[in-house]
């Protein structure tokens, strides 16, 4: 696409073929689709989990990139090294100050 040997990733939104097609359009080499597949059959999520994103009716505002739900489960790093997705529930507004907290404990440490 004319970038050498940079490769341009869409992500971030594109939860179906439309949003893909429109991205290889544009210019992209490739599309990160994560949180669309997470409710596959072969994911690693709950039943109630795949339902609870297949309910989701927005996903720009029902869901949102953090590391918080990630450490409460053991994942320390996706696999893309970029933080994951998840609902918006109660519980994400707590992320900011675990963040804190881990920064307080780091330097303290």
């Amino acid at each position: 696409h004319g970038y050498g040997s940079v490769m341009v990733v869409a992500a971030d939104g594109v939860s179906d073929g439309r949003g893909l097609a429109a991205a290889l359009t544009l210019g992209a080499d490739a599309v990160v689709m994560g949180t669309r597949l997470a409710a596959a059959t072969e994911s690693v999520y709950s039943s109630t989990q795949k339902m609870a994103l297949v309910e989701a009716t927005d996903g720009a505002k029902s869901t949102t990139l953090g590391r918080f739900h990630d450490a409460l489960n053991g994942v320390e790093e996706h696999s893309s090294g970029l933080p994951g997705r998840c609902l918006v529930t109660r519980s994400t507004g707590l992320e900011g100050e675990w963040i804190l907290t881990e920064e307080n404990t780091t330097r303290e440490g």
